[in-house]
């Protein structure tokens, strides 16, 4: 949807696409504020957060209201447990969802598309919170967790078959 969008965009005021093979066209103000709208280096991501922190203190608040209802207390934060755990965890998802886009901005600057980058990206965020919940939060073991690593094992393969694919 976003290369989409952007070719929309481009084509609407008459920008060059990244990946066309014409000379590009003097920058002009339209042509500047779509490729800043795009950027997911950018505004994007400063964008996404904000957008990440209006979602998180709406769900707080109806949190609140819900449990204020029926007469209880507002979920307590738990900052001085979750601090660092919580900004560790952030941080970290933060590079790691920054890294990815950025990977996909490279497969899109390269004519392969990002359905391929983004889709890998995905499927490697479940293995591996898949894998933290085993290992870290011992949350199953035994046969189930075999079952499993043989999934997580068939996503690997998927994801590099994907990788051998180009998008046309």
């Amino acid at each position: 949807m976003i290369s989409l969008g952007k070719r929309a965009e481009s084509a609407k005021y008459h920008c060059n696409p990244a990946n066309s093979t014409a000379p590009p066209p003097p920058p002009t103000p339209d042509c500047t504020r779509v490729a800043e709208q795009f950027n997911n280096l950018g505004s994007w991501m400063v964008t996404f957060g904000l957008g990440a922190l209006a979602a998180a203190l709406v769900l707080l608040v109806f949190s609140s209201l819900a449990a204020w209802a029926r007469g209880g207390r507002a979920p307590r934060l738990h900052l001085r447990v979750m601090a660092l755990p919580g900004m560790a965890a952030g941080l970290l998802w933060s590079v790691g969802n920054f890294s990815g886009l950025y990977a996909a901005k490279l497969e899109m600057a390269s004519d392969h598309g990002d359905a391929v980058a983004m889709a890998q990206m995905m499927a490697l965020q479940l293995i591996v919170s898949g894998l933290w919940g085993i290992l870290y939060y011992h949350e199953m073991g035994g046969r189930q967790a075999q079952v499993w690593c043989g999934m997580a094992g068939f996503t690997l393969v998927a994801m590099v078959l994907l990788g051998g694919e180009k998008a046309e």
